[in-house]
C-alpha cells in the first residue's frame, strides 16, 4: 500500500514561475541533492517535495536561472521544512543557450536533449522522488532510484509491469543490434571472397 498526500491550491498561479508537488526540477544537474540532505531532524524520515519557485536574478550572470525547492516533512506533528537554491549562469554545461527558446520545439527533444556535451555531466535522479539515484532497477535498466524504499515503492505504483514493457524492449533492441552486426559480418566475408577471387 502507497501512502498518497493530496493537496489543493486556493487560486491560481504561474505555473511557469511556481511548481507544486510532483518531483523537483533540478538546474545544477551535476550535483543533485542526495537523499542524506533531505532529512526531517524531528522524524528522521525522507522530507517530500512541496513546491519549487523560479526566481532568477537579471543583474547577476550566475544566477541567470535561479529555482528555490521547498521540502517538508508529511508528518504535520514536525513542521520541519527544507529550501534549497540552485542556480545556473546563462551558458553552462547542461542546458543549451537557447533552451527556453525551442523547448516548444517538435524536434527539441531530438537535437538538444541526447546531445553528449549536454547529457554527459547528468547525475540520475530517483524515480520516485527526484533526488540523487545511486542505482538503477537490476531488471530493465532504465529506471534508476535513491534507495531501496523508493524502489519498492515505485514498483507498487506500476513499473512491475512497465519493467516488463522495457526488458522486452531492450532484448528486442539488442537482437535487432545482433542481426545488423551479423549482416555486417557477412556482407564482409562476402567482399572479402569475391576480392580474393578476383585476385585468383
Amino acid at each position: 500500500m502507497v501512502d498518497v498526500v493530496l493537496g489543493f491550491t486556493e487560486q491560481d498561479f504561474d505555473k511557469s514561475q511556481l511548481t507544486i508537488g510532483g518531483k523537483p526540477a533540478w538546474l545544477d544537474l551535476g550535483n543533485i541533492p542526495k537523499k542524506e540532505e533531505l532529512i526531517c531532524e524531528k522524524c528522521s524520515k525522507q522530507v517530500s517535495f512541496l513546491m519549487q519557485i523560479y526566481a532568477p536574478i537579471d543583474e547577476k550572470e550566475e544566477s541567470f536561472h535561479r529555482m528555490i525547492h521547498i521540502f517538508c516533512c508529511k508528518y504535520p506533528r514536525c513542521g520541519y521544512y527544507i529550501a534549497i537554491r540552485t542556480q545556473l549562469a546563462q551558458i553552462n554545461d547542461f542546458y543549451p543557450i537557447d533552451a527556453d527558446e525551442k523547448k516548444y520545439d517538435q524536434d527539441y527533444n531530438d537535437i538538444y536533449k541526447n546531445q553528449l556535451q549536454y547529457t554527459k555531466n547528468r547525475q540520475n535522479t530517483c524515480e520516485y522522488c527526484g533526488c540523487f539515484a545511486k542505482s538503477n532497477c537490476s531488471g530493465c535498466k532504465k529506471v534508476h532510484y535513491c534507495g531501496k524504499e523508493h524502489q519498492q515503492l515505485y514498483w507498487q505504483l506500476g513499473h512491475s509491469e512497465q519493467c516488463k514493457l522495457l526488458k522486452d524492449n531492450n532484448n528486442n533492441n539488442n537482437n535487432n543490434n545482433n542481426n545488423n552486426n551479423n549482416n555486417n559480418n557477412n556482407n564482409n566475408n562476402n567482399n572479402n571472397n569475391n576480392n580474393n577471387t578476383t585476385t585468383t
